[in-house]
């Protein structure tokens, strides 16, 4: 099963064009957003969705620091929220985490480290299930959250809870200037760049292969 995985389109009208490009080339069987769909439109989202929804292919997302509350919402009443939640998806548990930990942007929805760690103690993954983690953050000291400047700006409370949880795959964004694939102990960090400058990446699962398109 091929699932496209997206990020960061940052209600950008090429952005939602290119994702329907990548949804033409690659034919995947479901799509995720990882966060930043918006930056506050609940029209852009109700477009994209209605868009995706013609397809017929599933899809999932998960708000981003850029997707206030009227944006989470719809995710919520339309079906395709995965923040907070756990969807089975080709017979895999995902779970997904929204947000990201502050910016100095002071953006909609931005989180203490403390309440990413409770929101992620909230998932209840049982221990060593095998699960993919959606997160709009990356963890923290990777390559996946380092800027162009060298800093780290990812999830302290993430990192704690990849290496402990051990989830098999974190399909992750927010971070725009990284696009690419590492390892977080045993978990495979799929770092999506940003829809607007044309990266996706396609996860394959059960084998969990990362194709960075």
């Amino acid at each position: 099963m091929d699932i496209l995985c997206v990020a960061d389109l940052h209600g950008e009208v090429q952005a939602k064009q290119f994702l329907f490009e990548f949804i033409k080339s690659t034919k995947p069987d479901a799509i995720i957003l990882a966060g930043d769909v918006t930056c506050g439109s609940v029209s852009y989202a109700e477009d994209l969705f209605d868009g995706l929804e013609k397809t017929g292919i599933p899809f999932y997302a998960v708000h981003g620091n850029n997707d206030p509350e009227p944006v989470q919402d719809f995710f919520e009443e339309t079906g395709h929220d995965l923040a907070g939640k756990r969807t089975v998806i080709g017979g895999i548990p995902f779970y997904g985490l929204g947000g990201s930990g502050p910016t100095p942007f002071n953006t909609v929805c931005e989180y203490t480290e403390e309440t990413i760690g409770k929101k992620l103690a909230e998932l209840k993954v049982p221990d060593n299930e095998e699960f993919i983690l959606v997160s709009h953050a990356p963890p923290r000291d990777c390559e996946s959250d380092r800027t162009s400047r060298g800093n780290h700006v990812g999830s302290r409370s993430l990192r704690e809870f990849v290496l402990a949880k051990k989830p098999a795959v974190v399909i992750c964004g927010h971070v725009h200037e990284q696009h690419l694939t590492e390892k977080l102990g045993g978990t495979i960090i799929a770092k999506v760049g940003t829809l607007m400058h044309r990266k996706a990446l396609v996860l394959s699962i059960p084998e969990d292969k990362v194709t960075l398109l």
